[in-house]
């Protein structure tokens, strides 16, 4: 009774916990593998057969994907931060073109959040700095930014991870950051016997923490 199930890490280490408690409950029978890794080779290693399902940042292109459905869950927000003894820190109104200036540590280019970040960029104008450390997981990230050495964009569901809140401040920006949407994701020809409760238990926390 096993379940192979893909995440980006911040979804592995914010939210995975909490629903495979619940699908314990639901039963006790499945046991779950779960992948850590990013979106796009997540993505091919699905309908390679190599996973049954994923719960990830949905994002317009994944929509073309011939073979895969998309059920949308939760809202989640990107947010930008800096060590809570940064300039930035506490100041209102923060332009992109001041983020442009700044140190980043950013994760690679073919992550959501970087993609995400890239636009954000591009719409005011401004190419995305060259980032002084490139980091997959948002939680070494949040460490990188404690330590003092630059800004970084990551999911806010990670900034509960924190091990010293009180060393990071989310930014305050002129232009806020669209919500995006998680979504579990799986394919169209192959219905997975487990599937449905692992749908039941990502809902069940929805309800307990999203209110949805």
């Amino acid at each position: 009774l096993l379940l192979r199930v893909g995440t980006p890490p911040f979804v592995a280490h914010s939210l995975m916990p909490r629903v495979l408690a619940a699908l314990r409950s639901l039963s006790g029978d499945i046991r779950v593998e779960l992948t850590e890794g990013g979106v796009p080779s997540l993505q091919r290693a699905l309908l390679d057969g190599k996973l049954d399902a994923l719960v990830t940042s949905f994002a317009s292109d994944m929509a073309g994907a011939a073979g895969l459905r998309f059920e949308r869950l939760y809202p989640t927000k990107v947010a930008v931060v800096a060590a809570s003894s940064h300039p930035l820190a506490g100041k209102r109104q923060i332009s992109w073109a001041t983020l442009a200036g700044q140190p980043w540590i950013l994760p690679p280019r073919d992550s959501r959040v970087r993609r995400f970040l890239e636009g954000m960029f591009a719409q005011a104008g401004y190419v995305t700095p060259t980032p002084l450390i490139e980091s997959s997981n948002p939680i070494t990230n949040l460490r990188f930014v404690a330590a003092g050495l630059g800004l970084a964009a990551v999911p806010q569901e990670c900034l509960k991870l924190v091990e010293a809140p009180e060393a990071i401040a989310s930014l305050h920006l002129r232009r806020s950051l669209p919500e995006g949407t998680l979504a579990l994701v799986y394919r169209t020809d192959m219905a997975h016997p487990r599937l449905q409760l692992f749908r039941e238990a990502l809902i069940q926390i929805g309800r307990c923490h999203f209110g949805r």
